[in-house]
């Protein structure tokens, strides 16, 4: 039975779009970089701050915490996107496994989130109105550098 140039032509956009769809599903989503990445311990930053030293232990105990607390959900989150990945260019992707594991990644993305706004309520504790300022001056050059 032959198969017409149209009905090929069909398929192969059909599989461009499916797999477009599943690389969509599978991006990693964009935002600003986890808090451990800031190096806001560094001590070019502690002056551009000023911190004392009590902030800066502080504040470096917070950020261990952090590193702590998230280091097992980015691991459990990039097994997910791969285990989702999988199930997606299978020939005949399961849905039900991959909203499961949809699930799955919502879960660790919120648990991600709820961990960073309790670290960034924890900064707003030991800096001041005044570093908090510097600080968001600070990311917003750097974000225009494209770091």
């Amino acid at each position: 039975m032959a198969v017409s140039k149209l009905a090929w032509t069909a398929c192969g956009l059909a599989a461009v779009l499916v797999l477009g769809a599943a690389s969509g599903v599978l991006a990693r989503p964009w935002g600003p970089p986890p808090a451990d990445r800031l190096a806001l311990t560094a001590p070019r930053l502690q002056q551009a701050l000023g911190l004392t030293e009590d902030q800066a232990r502080r504040l470096e105990t917070a950020l261990r915490r952090y590193r702590d607390r998230t280091a097992r959900l980015r691991l459990d989150l990039a097994r997910a996107r791969l285990d989702l990945r999988e199930v997606m260019l299978a020939e005949r992707p399961d849905t039900a496994r991959a909203d499961e594991i949809a699930r799955r990644i919502g879960a660790l993305t919120a648990e991600l989130i709820r961990a960073r706004v309790a670290l960034q309520a924890e900064l707003r504790e030991i800096l001041t109105p005044d570093q908090r300022a510097r600080l968001g001056a600070l990311l917003r050059q750097r974000a225009r550098r494209g770091r």
